[in-house]
């Protein structure tokens, strides 16, 4: 190997060090504005029938499994697959509702002509804080959430204290 390629690799290493150093915190923000911007977008359509499913849902969170201790907030993941499943001509809303200790969360979907599709459940917190997936959504989909697979939603332990609902509030 020669010189030039050898401080070339050199110069490479260096910068890829340099970006994990600052990755965390560059990715923080990112992660946090990208949640924003999906919860300004998509608020108006996920509707709580009951402040206790507000609170429950807002409260719930999902471990990822991973060593940097980064979890997904159930919010996050609703406001993204709305994102998803929004078109020109049909989009949806989401219901969510509570009865004791349990959440049921409904989809309609609405199309231009305002005509709405009969509820259909798609996920379930029982009275055990358990996540319970039905229509199709699959708990391995819920869990790549983790991964990117609605965008950067996910929060670790150093940024939850800026992040839209994994906080202690």
């Amino acid at each position: 190997m020669n010189q030039e390629t050898y401080l070339k690799r050199c110069l490479l290493f260096v910068a890829a060090v340099l970006l994990l150093a600052v990755g965390g915190a560059v990715t923080a923000q990112t992660n946090a504005a990208y949640a924003k911007s999906l919860q300004d977008k998509y608020a108006s359509r996920l509707i709580f029938k009951t402040p206790k499913a507000r609170a429950i849902v807002n409260a719930f969170n999902i471990g990822c499994r991973r060593s940097d201790g980064r979890f997904v907030p159930l919010i996050r993941i609703l406001y993204a697959r709305m994102a998803r499943t929004t078109a020109e001509k049909a989009w949806t809303v989401t219901y969510v509702d509570s009865r004791n200790q349990e959440v049921r969360i409904y989809d309609v979907v609405v199309n231009k002509a305002g005509e709405m599709s009969r509820p259909i459940l798609a996920l379930a917190i029982n009275q055990w804080g358990e996540l319970h997936t039905f229509c199709g959504i699959r708990a391995e989909g819920v869990l790549n959430t983790c991964f990117g697979i609605y965008g950067p939603i996910w929060i670790t332990p150093e940024n939850r204290a800026s992040s839209l609902y994994g906080t202690t509030r």
